[in-house]
């Protein structure tokens, strides 16, 4: 069964907040998006602050854009892949 976001925040320095309806929940870095053309309107953080949960979809997206939506599973195993190192004291950024 796919899982659904259920909450996002919007965090300090490019970063996301998402918890699942498993509740699962960590935090995404998404300030890489800073370098793909796509996303330049991200540059103002104000505009990266308008992320939301697609209403169908439920991937990250923004409105009224042309940029691509995030996947919430792509997203999710990144939560997964961080939360592990974390429980295996392993250094993550």
């Amino acid at each position: 069964m796919i899982k659904k976001i259920v909450e996002l925040k919007v965090l300090e320095n490019y970063r996301v907040f998402l918890k699942y309806d498993d509740d699962l929940e960590g935090e995404i870095n998404l300030s890489h998006l800073l370098n793909k053309d796509e996303f330049s309107f991200i540059k103002n953080y104000d505009e990266f602050s308008k992320i939301s949960i697609h209403p169908t979809s439920n991937d990250l997206y923004w409105k009224d854009t042309i940029a691509d939506h995030l996947c919430k599973n792509a997203l999710r195993k990144q939560i997964e892949l961080r939360n592990l190192a974390k429980r295996l004291k392993l250094a993550v950024d």
